[in-house]
Parts: C-alpha cells; sequence; structure tokens
C-alpha cells in the first residue's frame, strides 16, 4: 500500500484517491455484494423448504396451515425482490462518488452512489442507492456549497469538493474521471443509457435530469445519508444522517 496515499487519506478523512486505492476499495464492495447475494439465495432456498415442509404437514384446509403458507409466501416474495437488488448490485456495484465536508460538523466524508444499496452485515451501509437524499448533489450541484433535502426532516448544507464516476465491467475498474458537471457526465449518461430497460433496472430514473421516476420506496435508512453505521444526531437532537462508511 501507497504510505503516503494512506497518511494523506487518514489526514483528511476522505478515502483514498489512487487507481490503486480505487480497484482496493471496488474488491471489498464486490466481496460484501457477493456475500450478501450468496445469503439471498439461502433464503430463498430456506423458504421454499419451509413451504414444502407446510405442504407435507398440514391440510390445505387447516387454518393454521394456511396462516403459516401466507406468511412464507410473503417472505418468499421480499426474499426474491432482495435476490434481484442484490445481482443488480453485484453487477454494477456503483457508478458514483461524492466526497464533502459536512455543513454540521465539518467533518470530510465520502459517499460511493450506485443503482442499488449495498451493506455490510446489513446494516453497514458501503454503497448508497443513488435515490437516497444525499445522492442529489451527485446528479445536481456543482463544486462547493450545496444542499440536499430529507422529506419531513429540513435541508442540510455541505461543501462538495469532488464527484467522481466510474465505468466497471466484469468486477474490474476500466475508468474513473473527476469533474465539475452537473447530471451529465459521459460516463453517467452511458451508464444510464445501458441500465434504463429491462427487469433489474426499473427502478432506475431514465432521466435523472428532473423527470419523474418510478421505483420501490427506500429502506427508511437509505432515505438519509448512511454510512458508518449509526445515526449522528444534530444540535436539535435529531438524526439527518449516517456517518461515511469505511
Amino acid at each position: 500500500m501507497d504510505k503516503r496515499s494512506t497518511s494523506e487519506e487518514q489526514k483528511s478523512g476522505y478515502l483514498g484517491l489512487t487507481r490503486a486505492d480505487e480497484e482496493r476499495h471496488l474488491a471489498d464492495v464486490i466481496s460484501v455484494a457477493q456475500q450478501n447475494l450468496e445469503r439471498a439465495g439461502a433464503d430463498i432456498r430456506k423458504v421454499n423448504e419451509d413451504l414444502a415442509d407446510l405442504l407435507e404437514t398440514y391440510d390445505v384446509k387447516d387454518k393454521e396451515g394456511l396462516a403459516l403458507w401466507n406468511n412464507a409466501t410473503a417472505r418468499l416474495k421480499e426474499n426474491e425482490y432482495d435476490l434481484i437488488r442484490y445481482e443488480k448490485a453485484r453487477k454494477k456495484p456503483y457508478f458514483g462518488r461524492i466526497d464533502f465536508k459536512d455543513g454540521i460538523s465539518q467533518e470530510e466524508e465520502t459517499c460511493y452512489i450506485g443503482r442499488a444499496r449495498i451493506a455490510k452485515n446489513g446494516s453497514e451501509p458501503v454503497v448508497l442507492d443513488w435515490r437516497a437524499p444525499i445522492a442529489s448533489v451527485y446528479y445536481e450541484s456543482s463544486m462547493g456549497p450545496c444542499t440536499y433535502t430529507v422529506s419531513s426532516e429540513g435541508t442540510y448544507e455541505m461543501d462538495l469538493v469532488r464527484k467522481r464516476t466510474y465505468e466497471i465491467e466484469q468486477d474490474v475498474l476500466k475508468d474513473f474521471f473527476d469533474s465539475d458537471v452537473v447530471a451529465n457526465d459521459e460516463l453517467l449518461t452511458k451508464y444510464l443509457a445501458k441500465n434504463k430497460k429491462g427487469g433489474i433496472g426499473r427502478d432506475h430514473c431514465d432521466n435523472p435530469e428532473g423527470a419523474e421516476c418510478h421505483h420501490p420506496p427506500l429502506a427508511a435508512d437509505e432515505r438519509h445519508h448512511s454510512g458508518r453505521g449509526g445515526f449522528r444526531k444534530n444540535d436539535r437532537g435529531n438524526a439527518p444522517h449516517i456517518l461515511h462508511f469505511v
């Protein structure tokens, strides 16, 4: 590891910026995404086994058996939806990154942004869903002071210092670049064009510049800026977002 790069990263608070840093980070995220995908597959197999057991144990008219069957099929549907999200995340872990200084704490933070949330151990986000409020600055803001809004909570300030776009193919970091372009980076446009059609892309907005998006709701913690695993409260005692992730 480049000692100077590591030292600068620790000093600045942002994650590493070199190609080697980015390749290591990609490998870490891919590992988490693969674990999530395997776990989702195992969950589906377990529910199918439970359904098979129910068929053998209960008569089709048994009320208790019917209630257990309905619960199991609901879990199966949820697990199948999770599998689709995890497959999407595994194929394309992320496409963007923002580095910024928090407007309240002045801490320097990094967020990676993808088409689907990726979380370690189910609760430690390493990639944010592109629909998370804080991700809006990647599409809509230029470098410098800017804001994002969390529904029913308010508007939060930051100093945006970097927007980076990635091209990842077959688990390989093909290219990345920094820019100060609002919503229409070349690689981002190409990325959206590739993924706006088809089943697993159905929750991705075809037009990030303002067209209405139709997608399932975010998880509760995904409505905020998420990261290190615990909510950071502001001066009013609220919890507008979570710290950045490693």
